[in-house]
């Protein structure tokens, strides 16, 4: 993987080959869920993106946020907007993470589902 700055590319080499050299390169993949519970990258990972087909009550949005807590372990800033395309359901994304349970969706893998069956 390239990284965009070359000195951060430098520094992410040299910790893994220190990780290597003490024997601990297996604890990356738990390195990457601290990082993003405790919110080292700021931005994106802190902000949640929530999509609907129409425009959510108040304690809708309620429980969407109580899920998030939950299903993503933090408590993001949250945007909503609204996708008629989707038919109906939502599309939550929190950083490079979706949970995509919109109609749209499920009509697409049931199509798939069916041309491949």
């Amino acid at each position: 993987m390239k990284l965009k700055n070359d000195r951060v590319q430098q520094i992410a080499k040299g910790f893994v080959k220190y990780l290597e050299k003490v024997g601990q390169v297996d604890q990356l993949p738990e390195l990457s869920k601290i990082q993003q519970k405790q919110g080292w990258i700021k931005g994106l990972e802190n902000t949640a993106l929530i999509t609907s087909s129409i425009e959510l009550k108040p304690a809708e949005k309620k429980q969407v946020t109580e899920l998030i807590k939950k299903k993503f372990d933090l408590n993001p800033k949250i945007k909503y907007q609204v996708d008629k395309s989707i038919i109906g359901g939502l599309i939550i994304r929190v950083g490079s993470k979706v949970l995509d349970v919109s109609l749209r969706h499920r009509l697409e893998k049931l199509r798939e589902s069916m041309l491949y069956a």
